[in-house]
């Protein structure tokens, strides 16, 4: 009889432990006010800076027909401008990135767009200058290294992982080695695969609890 009444209430009590509530092994509503459910993930803004060069690039030609004689409603007359380049970041660490622009008379550019790529793959999309604006690069005479500078605004436009949906924006501080020498050998020292040192500051609004992808 005792083995018996054992046995039985063994059994009673693996009855009991898998006879929680539905309600409770969901965790919709536990009792203690804890919630499984995964929060959702908060924005935050913060101050943003990023130091790095890119390099101008012959793989590949953005289409700027757009902006040239073809509208003439927009006769900017652009040429394809493609950059590659790495640095560092805030909330970025170490990253690569791509720049593509239109460029066009007088130093002028527009319709920037580049990607700021995080060493875990997640992206950060930008456009230099912001949508609609043309920017302008400004000839320097008396720098021993560079020829050219501009400080133009830029627009963060979404991302991928923690940076999807962010938001924000800033200013550039940006100086191009374009000719070796100065503009005394130009043309005959021009740079194809030219430098351009940059410093973007301002603010970036993301989502530093969403999953990278």
């Amino acid at each position: 009889m005792n083995r018996l009444h054992l046995f039985m209430t063994a059994l009673t009590s693996l009855f009991l432990l898998f006879s929680c509530s539905e309600e409770q092994i969901q965790g919709t509503e536990p009792t203690d006010g804890f919630s499984l459910k995964m929060a959702t993930p908060k924005a935050i803004t913060v101050p943003f800076k990023a130091t790095f060069f890119t390099l101008r690039d012959y793989s590949f030609t953005p289409d700027c027909s757009a902006y040239g004689s073809t509208n003439p409603d927009e006769d900017f007359g652009a040429a394809g401008n493609y950059q590659v380049g790495e640095g560092e970041g805030t909330h970025l660490g170490k990253f690569t990135t791509t720049i593509s622009f239109c460029g066009g008379p007088n130093f002028q550019y527009k319709a920037g767009e580049g990607v700021f790529i995080a060493a875990n793959g997640d992206e950060l999309y930008f456009n230099i200058p912001p949508s609609g604006v043309i920017g302008q690069i400004y000839q320097i005479f008396d720098d021993p290294y560079y020829e050219l500078w501009f400080g133009d605004a830029f627009e963060f436009t979404g991302g991928t992982g923690r940076f999807e949906g962010a938001t924000g924006s800033g200013t550039t501080d940006s100086y191009v080695n374009l000719i070796e020498g100065g503009w005394a050998n130009f043309p005959d020292g021009f740079l194809p695969e030219h430098q351009t040192d940059h410093v973007f500051t301002g603010t970036l609004t993301f989502y530093p609890g969403s999953a990278s992808k």
